[in-house]
């Protein structure tokens, strides 16, 4: 995806006009012919040099090179005339016209821009310490929300929901599944539960203990598998923007309980 930055555009828009007016001003009958005097030529130079890296922002790859072109010519052919300004100038601005016909732009609400942080920022330091393989898809999660492709958002936070799953598993002591069918989340939180029923019996689930954590955790993912896990999975299902944005804020909230217990692997903290 190309970001493009408006004052960037702005600016290259202006150095061109900047040169066009220095340009209208020494305008008379010969000077087409004549060669840009060593006077002004560092005051063209510091516009046509502000315009490079503007348009060098924009990407337009094409408009770059004749501007690259004539910034060359400026420094080094002392009788590089008015004409020839003149007409880079117009080269310049075609191709730039052209390139900027091919761009696709899409304006974003400004509420939406905090979903293209990095991800690390978005779940935050210990999150991101304790849970490195998170940070991938709640940033995708963040990024389809921004872009308004909320299933494909609501798809991502389901598998970063799966990290959390392997981890609590882990932390209880249950090996990896092997087999495809093992990996289904109804039977890895099967064993979870019986797991924590053999290791946290009532007396150990009181509050402020590990037992009441490991549960309420345990709770959390069992009510997200059917309405949410379960439900992106098929093509019968599609969710809103609020829909998604509301399963990445409870996203995050979990995954800041979890890292609280255990790290990814399952190692407690």
């Amino acid at each position: 995806m190309l970001e493009i930055n408006g004052q960037a555009f702005m600016r290259a828009v202006q150095e061109m006009n900047r040169v066009r007016v220095i340009m209208d001003q020494e305008e008379n009958a010969s000077f087409t012919a004549l060669a840009i005097n060593e006077e002004i030529r560092p005051r063209i130079l510091a516009d046509v040099a502000g315009m490079v890296v503007a348009i060098e922002q924009l990407h337009a790859r094409a408009a770059l090179i004749s501007a690259g072109r004539l910034q060359v010519n400026l420094q080094t052919n002392t009788a590089f005339t008015w004409g020839a300004l003149s007409a880079a100038m117009a080269d310049i601005d075609s191709r730039l016209n052209d390139e900027l016909g091919l761009v696709k732009l899409f304006v974003m609400d400004p509420q939406q821009t905090v979903y293209l942080q990095p991800g690390h920022l978005l779940v935050g330091d210990m999150v991101a310490a304790r849970f490195p393989s998170i940070v991938f898809e709640v940033e995708e999660a963040a990024r389809c929300l921004a872009l308004g492709r909320a299933t494909a958002s609501a798809f991502h936070s389901m598998r970063a929901l799966e990290i959390a799953v392997r981890a609590l598993a882990s932390f209880l002591g249950i090996p990896d599944p092997l087999r495809p069918v093992e990996k289904n989340w109804g039977i890895v939180l099967s064993k979870i539960k019986a797991e924590m029923d053999a290791k946290y019996p009532a007396t150990a689930r009181m509050p402020g203990k590990e037992g009441a954590e490991v549960e309420a955790l345990y709770v959390s993912l069992d009510a997200m598998k059917n309405p949410w896990r379960n439900a992106t999975m098929h093509t019968e299902n599609t969710y809103q923007p609020h829909e998604a944005n509301h399963i990445l804020q409870c996203l995050n909230v979990f995954m800041l309980k979890i890292a609280a217990v255990c790290d990814e692997a399952g190692n407690p903290v």
